[in-house]
């Protein structure tokens, strides 16, 4: 039976920036030494900027990286409005205020049924999280995901995602392109 989370809020450090795809980053913030982050896979955190009097709402994100993860925290997005657009803008030593965990969509180990998942653009960024969740804890669970963007330059996570396969004999997964052309030379 899952707990029920405690609601924490911090200001983190970024750690790293990761190009994930041309259009969506990853975003490390590091879990400072004095604070213990629980949560499930899946779940998400409202993150704002400290300190920002033009941008002074919070946006809500999901975790990309595992719970067994204790050292940081990891949200990938992409740059659609003014948040985001600040977002691109931090560099590694900015920093983020996080509050959360939130959510209900969510896996726990005790949970044993097989997996479906299915996602499309950033929304693998909570399935994410469950797979590498499943995988460092070498859940028994089968999960198969299936995962659409418009063109392969789009796939985000694309070598976590064949790692994960590596490591994991329980998961498969299942790529569509719904706008290839020519160039990309698709052959999932």
């Amino acid at each position: 039976m899952q707990q029920t989370q405690q609601v924490k809020e911090f200001v983190s450090r970024v750690i790293a920036i990761i190009n994930e795809t041309p259009a969506v980053k990853s975003f490390r913030v590091e879990i400072p030494n004095d604070t213990e982050i629980n949560f499930y896979p899946g779940q998400f955190f409202m993150v704002s900027f400290p300190g920002n009097a033009e941008i002074k709402t919070a946006r809500a994100y999901s975790i990309s990286s595992s719970p067994m993860q204790k050292s940081y925290l990891e949200i990938a997005l992409n740059k659609v409005g003014p948040f985001t657009t600040e977002m691109f803008k931090l560099e590694e030593g900015g920093l983020l205020k996080f509050k959360g965990p939130y959510g209900k969509f969510n896996f726990s180990e005790d949970m044993k049924n097989d997996l479906v998942l299915i996602a499309g653009g950033t929304g693998i960024t909570p399935l994410i999280s469950i797979i590498r969740f499943c995988t460092h804890k070498k859940l028994q669970n089968k999960i198969t995901f299936f995962y659409s963007v418009k063109n392969p330059e789009e796939i985000i996570f694309h070598e976590a995602i064949k790692e994960l396969k590596e490591q994991n004999p329980h998961f498969k997964y299942y790529i569509t392109i719904t706008r290839p052309e020519e160039q990309h030379k698709w052959a999932g």
